[in-house]
């Protein structure tokens, strides 16, 4: 899809300028973290892979490449189609101790239906 496309071109820009482990200050609106959180607790897997949509391009912020890689596995275990693509692309270009954490952090989200 057109979004997902978008979404690869971004992650493959923030490995390439090695901007993905920095400390550089998040940009993400947590009132709408809020909002999509709410919806998909309520079973919506589109609001899942927004999630991850946001936090992979907050781009030299590490902590929020952990949270895009949560939310895509919650959206592609929700069923979402484009979630499973944008999960490994992402998930692959972090190190293990990320990809760990933000395991841990799908454990801990109640996935409706599961």
């Amino acid at each position: 899809s057109k979004i997902l496309g978008g979404l690869l071109m971004t992650v493959t820009l923030v490995l390439a300028s090695g901007c993905g482990g920095g400390g550089a200050e998040s940009k993400i609106d947590q009132a709408a973290v809020s909002q999509l959180t709410a919806k998909v607790a309520e079973g919506d897997a589109s609001a899942a892979m927004k999630l991850g949509e946001m936090y992979a391009t907050d781009t030299g912020v590490r902590e929020s490449q952990i949270e895009a890689v949560k939310w895509f596995s919650i959206a592609s275990r929700m069923g979402h189609g484009d979630a499973k693509v944008a999960y490994d692309t992402l998930n692959n270009s972090l190190p293990f101790e990320d990809q760990a954490e933000a395991e841990r952090r799908v454990a801990l989200f109640k996935i409706p239906g599961q």
